[in-house]
């Protein structure tokens, strides 16, 4: 009995002090491509959440999950092309200031990851070529600022150039503004 209560009291020390370093936020905005992307889409509109923790006092880890989807300028394509990338981000932050009552909060971004395209169909005299499904690996770099509306509240604003590599490229920077909570 004795080592179930050492087992629980163990449990509650850790998730209380790993909940503590937990930070988490939501968003949107817009999503404009870069490079020959842009040669063929318009500026889109993008939806991000990612849950991150603090790994030492001026960084931080986090998980980035982001939907973006990119209108044709063209004609002959049916739809929007959408984008979703899957991200293990590195953010340099003074972790201390996120977790202040008040004030401002800048951070740089590093991040790696999967990036899935789905592009859209083409109508070509009279034929249609169906849009292929595929997956890349890529790189982020960008950064934000958070201005923090209380201990555990604040708002964020961020953009990430985004690019594939191998194969095609799908360059874009999506700006995000958003709730960031901790």
């Amino acid at each position: 009995m004795k080592n179930i209560y050492i087992i629980l009291i163990s449990l509650v020390i850790v998730s209380s002090t790993f909940s503590q370093n937990i930070i988490g936020s939501f968003g949107g905005g817009i999503s404009a491509p870069m490079g020959d992307f842009a040669n063929g889409y318009n500026v889109g509109f993008n939806v991000s959440g990612n849950l991150g923790f603090k790994v030492h006092r001026i960084a931080g880890a986090r998980l980035d999950l982001q939907y973006n989807s990119f209108s044709s300028s063209s004609d002959l394509v049916e739809g929007n092309f959408s984008l979703v990338s899957v991200t293990a981000d590195a953010i340099l932050v003074n972790t201390d200031r996120l977790k202040a009552k008040s004030g401002f909060a800048p951070y740089g971004i590093l991040g790696l990851g999967m990036y899935f395209v789905n592009p859209p169909d083409i109508k070509f005299f009279g034929t249609t070529l169906t849009g292929e499904s595929k997956s890349y690996f890529g790189i982020g770099v960008g950064g934000g600022a958070v201005y923090k509306l209380s201990k555990n509240l604040g708002i964020f604003g961020e953009l990430k150039y985004s690019f594939t590599l191998g194969g095609e490229q799908f360059n874009y920077v999506p700006l995000k503004i958003g709730l960031m909570f901790n």
